[in-house]
């Protein structure tokens, strides 16, 4: 439950006086008691963007989706679409920053426990705090830096995407478009490599949007502009665009989702259903959408997207002859960010022959995870089940956006069964249904990890 902004005033004022700090007559004795207190009068919005960076590890937790819409800002935020809002027993985490320029650099709950430490570690005797504060301020605030070809080769084509909306009852436009601006500049300044998954909301209206690995995320950032566009054109109650599967040339393989849903009436779970659609490979029945209230509708839209494949692909790539079972492949590891293009790459083929090396998974593509093992070669996949490490300790995985057990277990060789089984004494497991981002879970047998640590707890 979030507590009153003055019950965290009065602790600030306590943890001032226990560190000999001064804030009478309204001027504070050092800069950190200034940026405590001005976040402690920000608490209903989390960390900036603009301070938190790209990294969702630094953007603001909540356990609560009500809490999150105290903040009257727009907002970009992250959750599983897998763990479903609408279900009770679920325990979904929100990772969120807010985009308003200048906004809080941390959130109160943050401050206190900087404050806290600083307070332990130098006596008021000793060094300013203030000084503490600034080195933590900097760590706190990353690079945006992104490289558009995350290490593939980027190549334009032609896709077509299905928009469909529906009517009444009409939404915000304002709020909407204010979301799908936020969103857009996140898929075109800051969502890295890899596919990605983001949400927006302002006032009522909250907007999710989906990108496999394979597409520029540029691409998608367009995409969401047309949809802006086609709101203000058509004010609607929900809308969708998503690119259609099959509408690009010599598309077999490439990751190239994209998908959007926008909600005017404030309803999350409808953005999350939809994504998690997208994110299983499914396809949303677009015409449902649109003959939903009789007054909705749907086109088509030819549009150049860029799709990152191998720079071996060429019309005389040569192809294996045939695919029977053999000796292990020469396989190597992906690591975060990678798609089958770059992969492809790195393997030193095209991308037609990295998918019939790993024919075994028609779905690689889109469920790529971090030390997954994949074939460069003709042969099967080398037996790399995790194992323990020779201090005993379990081998250790830490949970990304939007993964499933299914497809963990899937990737690594395993079974859901066997992830139960290995982390019934893992601190703070609670099941399948429950997973969170930036959780350890044990993919074999061992002694359970150390939990990690989350700052950013929005206390």
């Amino acid at each position: 439950m979030k507590l009153c902004a003055s019950f965290y005033s009065l602790l600030f004022l306590a943890l001032n006086f226990a560190s000999g700090t001064s804030v009478a007559g309204g001027q504070s004795g050092t800069n950190t008691d200034n940026e405590l207190l001005y976040n402690v009068q920000l608490q209903n919005c989390p960390r900036s963007c603009e301070f938190s960076g790209p990294d969702l590890a630094n953007w603001t937790s909540y356990d609560d989706l009500a809490e999150l819409k105290l903040c009257n800002q727009t907002v970009l935020f992250s959750l599983n679409v897998h763990n479903s809002l609408s279900d009770p027993t679920t325990h979904v985490l929100i990772k969120a920053c807010g985009t308003a320029k200048g906004g809080p650099r941390i959130t109160v709950g943050e401050s206190i426990a900087v404050q806290l430490k600083a307070n332990a570690a130098h006596p008021a005797s000793s060094q300013p705090p203030s000084a503490i504060m600034t080195r933590e301020s900097q760590r706190l605030i990353a690079n945006l830096t992104t490289d558009s070809s995350c290490g593939a080769f980027p190549r334009e084509v032609t896709a077509v995407a299905q928009m469909a909306w529906s009517g009444s009852p009409r939404g915000d436009v304002g709020s909407v478009s204010s979301a799908a601006v936020e969103l857009a500049r996140y898929f075109r300044d800051s969502a890295g490599c890899g596919s990605s998954i983001m949400l927006a909301s302002a006032g009522n209206a909250v907007v999710g949007a989906i990108a496999g690995g394979s597409l520029v995320k540029s691409a998608a950032a367009s995409l969401i502009e047309e949809a802006k566009a086609q709101l203000g054109f058509n004010p609607t109650s929900q809308l969708a665009v998503e690119l259609c599967h099959g509408s690009m040339p010599d598309d077999s393989g490439l990751d190239a989702r994209f998908g959007l849903f926008a909600d005017l009436q404030g309803n999350t779970s409808s953005v999350q259903n939809a994504l998690r659609v997208w994110a299983n490979g499914g396809h949303l029945d677009l015409d449902g959408l649109a003959n939903s209230t009789g007054d909705g509708g749907h086109r088509n839209i030819s549009t150049k997207v860029a799709v990152l494949t191998s720079p071996f692909d060429t019309p005389s790539s040569s192809s294996p002859s045939s695919l029977g079972a053999r000796a292990d492949c020469r396989a190597i590891q992906v690591v975060s960010g990678d798609s089958c293009g770059s992969l492809a790459t790195r393997c030193g083929i095209s991308g037609n022959d990295f998918m019939k090396y790993n024919s075994y998974n028609s779905q690689l593509c889109s469920t790529l995870k971090v030390k997954q093992w994949v074939c460069c070669s003709l042969g099967s996949v080398p037996n790399m089940r995790p194992k323990p490490n020779p201090d005993g300790t379990c081998s250790a995985y830490t949970m990304q956006k939007d993964d499933g057990c299914w497809s963990i277990a899937d990737a690594f060789g395993i079974t859901q069964a066997d992830i139960e089984q290995n982390n019934k004494q893992t601190w703070g497991w609670t099941g399948c249904n429950s997973l969170m981002q930036g959780q350890v879970i044990c993919l074999s047998n061992g002694h359970p990890p150390m939990p990690a640590t989350d700052v950013t707890a929005n206390w």
